[in-house]
């Protein structure tokens, strides 16, 4: 796509330093889109939280299965681990079957992954651990970070709780599930971690870090380190305004690119619903707006009433790269990468959330290769009821997962993963499993550069990182405060006040929030795209300003009919008070 240069205006003499400091960031465009600048992260290195644990198992081989007869059947399960004699709640929803159940159970083309008693157990602990290590790590950082204070208060009261939201869409209201308080300590504890590295302290090596994560050269990040001050006092409009676009809005050359070619592995589009008068308006950023990732990002899906978000950002986050590295238009299974992450390294009867780095690093140490959707189509759960026994232990017993799923029979159960599970008495022993796809894809996520834009003492420099990443071509996982995400019809969030969310205070009374009570993350979701105020009125004169300069586009997981056809425009400000990890530099392998 052929792209033009906006002109600055030459400044009146004895320029503000606000305005002298704006011309600066310009000159940082400008020697960007000369030198080339890779949209394409490239960090060596990545410092993950120090707070995980990080529990060696020996996994379990997996064993194949095509069309076997029952004779074989035997021969292949006496090689299967010997479950043990450890207590049945280990393995919910398991089965006692014979081997015509089992051959019956598992379906041609299919895996058996086999897992120990001591394999669960040893999750369990590790998970107990971790959230361990992320409440002590919260909490000793409680001075320095007070926003933290409700967060840590609802770890204390129902940690693993999972509350859902009412949000409203253009075909009525919608319930949502969001992540539970231990997943924000996840994310809380990993972010402080960062931020209070010595070498975050510093805003030069702060910018180093992202230029570095972002493929920038070190002549470009001089004119960042050179005008810092603006990011340390927070003029948030003067670092908005750099990011200036390099390519001129055009509303023309728009088009539906995902109508053209059906992806690679779709399935029957059991993870997308659609309605009435949900499609994108033509009072929105989306139809109206051209931006750089616009073209490569795949459709708008639906998580249902389960909290897998961070499946969704990742998967989507994946597809998008995909289309973009090899120009290919994929269709990825969720519905898989939930239970590679819950059946590998969790257990089968926790909740649904999870903290997306810890996920798509362990996915990538593992070399898992992302299924096709059609492989394993997601299963919205509209009828699951979710019942946590005993409360607070974070053990959750699950009924009506599979009602209404055309593939109950075979590729379902009542489990946070869903997959399939079977326990069988052969030789005197008995194993147990989860049947999972066989067939996989070429695609294997790489994490080895991951990078969290986002910091703590200079969050308007991370916007302008994030603003400037995605400006590149470069996808973030955004983590956020799902609570104050309330778009008008046409997706625009207003610069909400802490107010407009209330919480439980610890003696169960709805108090409204203020600033010490919005640091609990709980939704991930895609961030694509970020527009000036400028490029939006030339394309929709009468679109709302975005408070402080513009709008960053998110692609969310609600289904077409919330927001703006699923997407939804923060403003700067908003962003600056509700953003937490800002995960960018995610990779494909083939």
């Amino acid at each position: 796509m052929n792209s033009t240069k906006k002109q600055a205006s030459t400044p009146p003499t004895a320029a503000p330093r606000h305005i002298r400091t704006l011309l600066s960031r310009l000159t940082l465009l400008t020697a960007l889109a000369a030198s080339g600048a890779s949209a394409h992260t490239t960090l060596s290195q990545t410092t993950l939280a120090q707070t995980r644990t990080t529990t060696t198992l020996q996994k379990v081989p997996a064993v194949q299965f095509q069309q076997l007869q029952n004779s074989d059947l035997s021969k292949l399960l006496l090689q299967a681990p010997e479950f043990g004699n450890a207590s049945a709640s280990l393995l919910p929803s398991a089965l006692k079957l014979d081997q015509a159940g089992f051959s019956k159970w598992l379906q041609p083309g299919n895996t058996a992954q086999f897992v120990t008693a001591a394999q669960l157990q040893a999750n369990q602990a590790a998970e107990t651990q971790r959230f361990n290590v992320n409440f002590q790590t919260t909490s000793s950082l409680l001075a320095q970070r007070p926003e933290f204070a409700t967060l840590l208060q609802l770890a204390k009261i129902a940690p693993f709780e999972e509350p859902t939201l009412d949000v409203q869409t253009k075909s009525g209201p919608l319930n949502v599930r969001l992540m539970s308080p231990a997943v924000g300590l996840s994310y809380a504890a990993g972010t402080l971690v960062n931020t209070r590295a010595e070498v975050q302290r510093s805003t030069a090596a702060f910018n180093e870090q992202n230029a570095r994560a972002l493929n920038i050269s070190p002549a470009v990040l001089q004119t960042v380190n050179t005008n810092a001050g603006a990011a340390q006092n927070g003029v948030s409009e003067t670092i908005r305004q750099a990011v200036t676009t390099t390519f001129k809005v055009n509303a023309n050359l728009v088009s539906q690119i995902g109508a053209l070619l059906q992806p690679e592995g779709q399935g029957n589009e059991l993870d997308e619903s659609t309605a009435a008068g949900c499609g994108a308006s033509s009072n929105g950023i989306y139809r109206a707006v051209n931006f750089p990732l616009r073209r490569y990002l795949p459709t708008v899906k639906q998580q249902g009433s389960r909290g897998t978000c961070w499946s969704f950002a990742t998967v989507s986050t994946t597809e998008t790269l995909i289309n973009k590295m090899f120009g290919k238009r994929v269709n990825l299974s969720e519905e898989d990468y939930v239970a590679n992450i819950k059946i590998n390294y969790r257990t089968p009867n926790g909740a649904d959330g999870d903290d997306t780095r810890d996920a798509v690093t362990r996915a990538t140490n593992a070399n898992y290769r992302f299924a096709f959707e059609n492989a394993w189509q997601y299963n919205q759960s509209w009828s699951r009821v979710a019942t946590e026994t005993p409360k607070n232990s974070g053990v959750w017993n699950y009924s009506g997962t599979c009602t209404n799923y055309p593939y109950a029979a075979t590729q379902c159960s009542d489990t946070v993963h869903q997959a399939p599970s079977a326990c069988i008495l052969v030789g005197g022993k008995t194993s147990c499993g989860f049947q999972i796809p066989q067939s996989r894809s070429v695609y294997r996520p790489d994490a080895s550069s991951l990078h969290d834009l986002w910091n703590f003492d200079q969050r308007d420099a991370s916007l302008f990182w994030m603003a400037l990443a995605v400006r590149l071509g470069t996808p973030i996982m955004l983590v956020h405060d799902a609570r104050y995400l309330q778009p008008n019809a046409d997706g625009f969030v207003a610069d909400l006040p802490y107010n407009a969310v209330s919480h439980k205070d610890a003696s169960g009374n709805l108090v409204k929030n203020g600033s010490a009570d919005v640091a609990w993350w709980n939704h991930v979701a895609e961030l694509v795209g970020y527009v000036t105020n400028d490029e939006l009125h030339a394309a929709l004169p009468s679109a709302p300003s975005g408070a402080g300069g513009g709008y960053f586009i998110l692609k969310n997981s609600w289904g077409t009919c919330f927001g703006d056809g699923g997407y939804v425009y923060l403003p700067w400000n908003w962003m600056n008070k509700y953003s937490g990890a800002a995960l960018t530099g995610l990779s494909v392998k083939n």
